[in-house]
């Protein structure tokens, strides 16, 4: 187990120091779980400098995630549950923007930061809902985000996200030559193709086993 953590330590830091995540792993994590916004935009990020018992910030205004660098230095599993902490902030904020339908950023981001001064007067910081939210939204996703990051990182996962996986995926299925013969593809066959990606979960089986009948193809 000890050596298990090492190499995904290993995988996951810049080559060089290895004391913080790679700008290309916290990309990552970023276009797997952070919810997508056409009123936000883009959810950015970047390493600064933070007061010393805050380990991240995600700014409503500039809808930017940062990271504490002189604090998480050398923390790999700090880093990414901050990153995942981090990116639920963002999710809320997007959830807002679904309750302002036609609502512009600035006006939505007002609102948030609205309910959020709310929360806070009225919970204190640790107990307000949206950052209890944010604390269990890291813990549950940490492990997976890990794991599936290590991977990314060591070159087992080309796509730059979960969406583009699937595509992969799907455009392999569908070139088996068995899909013109028959019409179906063996789930051996669709197993294989989601271990390429480390995706190879039932969920994941089922999902792919659903994406191929919406196609006309079976699975057996």
């Amino acid at each position: 187990m000890r050596l298990l953590r090492e190499y995904i330590k290993r995988v996951l830091v810049e080559k060089l120091g290895d004391e913080w995540l790679s700008p290309g792993v916290v990309q990552f994590l970023i276009d797997n779980y952070a919810e997508k916004s056409d009123v936000l935009g883009q959810l950015t990020w970047g390493y600064g400098k933070l007061p010393k018992r805050t380990w991240g910030r995600y700014s409503l205004r500039q809808r930017k995630l940062t990271v504490n660098k002189d604090k998480t230095k050398g923390l790999t599993k700090q880093q990414v549950s901050t990153v995942l902490h981090e990116i639920q902030h963002w999710n809320q904020h997007v959830a807002c923007a679904e309750d302002f339908p036609g609502g512009t950023a600035e006006e939505v981001t007002w609102a948030h930061s609205n309910r959020h001064c709310a929360a806070l007067a009225q919970h204190g910081y640790w107990d307000a809902p949206h950052e209890v939210d944010a604390r269990a939204f890291a813990a549950e996703h940490h492990q997976d985000a890990m794991s599936r990051a290590a991977m990314f990182g060591a070159g087992y996962m080309e796509a730059e996200s979960e969406e583009d996986a699937w595509e992969e995926i799907m455009d392999d299925l569908l070139d088996l030559d068995s899909v013109d013969e028959l019409e179906m593809v063996k789930r051996y066959d669709i197993g294989l193709a989601l271990r390429d990606f480390q995706m190879n979960t039932p969920e994941n089986m089922k999902i792919a086993v659903e994406k191929l009948a919406g196609l006309g193809v079976a699975a057996r």
